[in-house]
């Protein structure tokens, strides 16, 4: 029901970007511990991977943009996807997610 092929799509922002982000999935407030039911959750998401040089290992970000909204990272504590979050990430979003993010 409602099901839509899979897109996806690569894009890639500037250090001024990635450091807002960052600073935003920083100030997100933690995910509390529980169950939840997310209704309205068609996985649209976006994978974001910080990386300071070439020789680092990048940083994954996973951003469910959908359903409960949330901001994971391997190792690290959950968080909620906030509005400031969403219209940063809309700056680098492709222009059909841009809608989707901003409301």
């Amino acid at each position: 029901m409602n099901q839509h092929p899979c897109r996806a799509e690569l894009t890639r922002g500037d250090a001024d970007s990635a450091r807002r982000l960052a600073k935003d999935v920083e100030a997100a407030p933690k995910w509390p511990s529980g169950n939840f039911s997310c209704p309205m959750d068609d996985a649209l998401g976006a994978e974001l991977y910080f990386e300071q040089s070439k020789h680092a290992t990048a940083e994954l970000v996973d951003a469910q943009l959908s359903g409960c909204r949330g901001i994971t990272a391997p190792g690290r504590s959950s968080r909620w996807l906030t509005d400031r979050f969403a219209r940063d990430l809309a700056s680098i979003a492709p222009a059909p997610w841009r809608v989707r993010l901003t409301g």
